[in-house]
């Protein structure tokens, strides 16, 4: 995100908390309480619970990049089948602070196809 538009915490929560595909999300412990500290921009991630994966959530966190003056809104890796969505979750709540936009509506697109082309793995 450019630095002058980039989200806070609170602003990344409240993002994720009013996207239609969202149904719930809550704070995971600390960092800190977890032994890391790292480049985060915040303490905690977000675990966010999307619409027709209950039990499959989404962990979304701010981290910080002194060095270029910038923050990166993303995900840790999804579950097994959640993939599209995250990204589309996490595009709608970055739109209009992206540093490059269409690099990164060109990356989601691409990484959202290759989530669909993967064969799901038998149990």
């Amino acid at each position: 995100m450019r630095p002058a538009r980039a989200m806070g915490p609170a602003e990344l929560r409240d993002a994720l908390a009013a996207d239609p595909a969202v149904t719930k999300v809550v704070h995971k412990s600390t960092k800190t309480s977890q032994g890391g500290a790292g480049s985060q921009y915040t303490d905690y991630s977000l675990i966010v619970y999307v619409a027709g994966f209950p039990s499959k959530p989404v962990e979304f966190e701010l981290a910080l990049h002194q060095e270029l003056c910038t923050a990166t809104a993303c995900f840790k890796p999804p579950p097994e089948g959640v993939e599209a969505v995250a990204w589309q979750i996490l595009m709608r709540v970055v739109e209009g602070r992206e540093l490059m936009p269409v690099w990164a509506r060109r990356y989601a697109r691409a990484a959202i196809e290759r989530s669909q082309l993967v064969p799901k793995r038998k149990s």
